[in-house]
């Protein structure tokens, strides 16, 4: 009897034993889920003061944590709700970012130079002496590339403090788009055959994440979208996972949730299909959103902003969910 009650108490101790360490694996594989899902997240939210698909598209407008709309139309306007433009500065402002009350953006009225911009004050500050393009503001860093600028030593990819002051240069690199995506900065390298390229924030741990050619990209939940003549990719950012989404060219592009807005355009020979389109972002389906031909296009509220090309670069918005297409135009008072 002693016998059978030990022979018991062992079963059941080994029995808790068991259950204990399965408790723990499970407890362990919960944080490590947690933890990857918090990072993930953390990594997809990246506040960058503007989406990546806008800042692709020269980040002609910006949507800010409140809603509020702002463009520019031969100077920076803030849309109201009641559809009516207010109209903040004559500046013509580009690549814009917002984080907080101040706008960052390329001055193309002072030959591309970086500029903030008060919203309330009205306060204008130059932060960098040289042209700046595909502005990222991350915490108090504000990261651009300077494409447009002659001397080549002043040409690359920079990173200066929202306060100003010296300029650091990461990369000596060419850049058509450059956006900050988690730790790490994705660019278009113009100087390797336009292939996409990573880095860490210091410029450093530099990797190339595709060898085909990128007219544009945009970083989507998880996943960097590219096209060119041959079609619309999507590739993880570790350059696994390559998937072919559409064979029908395209130069431009953006993401609103899972739709991939896109058009090619092609002004010195005015041939192919120039239309705006819209794609899944599984490559399931491809409709036809509007027969005009967009650049610029940026992503702010249930609208896609873009101008215009063959109507003198007009600047219009067609609604996301497909609709007729109309054209801004200047209804503002001046603050």
């Amino acid at each position: 009897m002693a016998n059978k009650v030990a022979k018991k108490k062992k079963v059941e101790q080994k029995t808790l034993r068991i259950l204990l360490i399965s408790a723990a694996v499970v407890v362990v594989l919960l944080v490590i889920a947690v933890v990857s899902f918090l990072s993930s997240s953390s990594v997809h939210n990246t506040d960058r003061g503007n989406t990546t698909g806008n800042v692709m598209n020269s980040g002609m407008v910006v949507e800010d944590a409140n809603g509020d709309i702002y463009f520019n139309l031969n100077g920076l306007y803030r849309l109201g709700a009641d559809g009516a433009n207010q109209k903040l500065a004559d500046n013509v402002f580009s690549y814009m970012a917002k984080k907080g009350d101040w706008i960052y953006y390329s001055s193309y009225s002072d030959g591309r130079r970086l500029y903030k911009y008060n919203v309330q004050t009205g306060e204008d500050i130059k932060l960098y002496d040289y042209p700046a393009e595909y502005i990222n503001v991350v915490d108090d860093t504000v990261y651009f590339a300077s494409v447009m600028e002659v001397d080549t030593e002043l040409r690359g990819i920079f990173s200066v403090s929202t306060d100003g002051g010296e300029a650091t240069r990461l990369a000596g690199y060419d850049s058509a788009g450059m956006v900050v995506y988690g730790d790490r900065i994705y660019f278009i390298n113009t100087s390797d055959s336009r292939r996409i390229y990573s880095m860490d924030l210091k410029g450093e741990d530099r990797k190339v994440v595709t060898r085909a050619n990128a007219s544009m990209m945009v970083i989507s939940d998880g996943w960097i979208y590219y096209c060119n003549t041959e079609g619309i990719y999507r590739v993880r950012p570790d350059g696994s996972a390559l998937r072919q989404l559409s064979t029908k060219s395209a130069s431009d592009m953006n993401i609103a949730g899972k739709k991939i807005y896109h058009c090619y355009v092609d002004t010195i020979n005015n041939v192919g299909d120039q239309k705006l389109y819209c794609t899944s972002t599984d490559g399931s389906s491809t409709e036809e959103l509007s027969e005009y031909t967009a650049v610029g296009m940026c992503v702010a509220g249930d609208y896609l902003y873009f101008q215009n090309v063959y109507r003198s670069f007009g600047f219009y918005r067609i609604p996301l969910a497909g609709g007729e297409a109309e054209q801004i135009v200047d209804n503002s008072e001046q603050k």
